[in-house]
């Protein structure tokens, strides 16, 4: 199955890092313009990213080194992945290991998911820089 897959460097702390991922104010200061549901183990949260509506279980989460998302609302392509984030600290900052996991098929809506997701972890990044 295909998969988006990124790793990225950015020059803080695990906590500031994970506060991003696992709070509906971090969340919406990089990812989506709203979020409605706080971000805890079990529940539904509803992301508003521009055009896209789309929503997530939080299927796990380890403060402060990982959090998955299950998308269960959405558009068809997008039902049934994960949204996967692993988070070690490491000299310099923390690695992020992202994957958008479990795509039927990399067709249009797939490249235009990694386009988007390439430009929101790049403004994750900015945020904390």
């Amino acid at each position: 199955m295909p998969e988006i897959a990124r790793r990225l460097a950015i020059p803080t702390d695990l906590a500031r890092v994970f506060a991003e991922l696992s709070t509906q104010v971090g969340l919406e200061g990089w990812l989506a313009s709203k979020v409605e549901g706080e971000p805890r183990l079990g529940v539904r949260l509803k992301f508003s990213l521009g055009a896209l509506l789309l929503d997530v279980v939080v299927a796990e989460m380890e403060a402060p080194r990982a959090t998955t998302w299950r998308c269960v609302g959405g558009p068809d392509d997008w039902i049934g992945t994960d949204i996967v984030f692993r988070l070690s600290q490491e000299a310099g900052g923390v690695h992020m290991d992202f994957r958008h996991r479990r795509w039927r098929e990399e067709n249009s809506v797939f490249r235009e998911a990694e386009r988007e997701w390439e430009a929101a972890l790049e403004r994750l990044r900015d945020r904390l820089a």
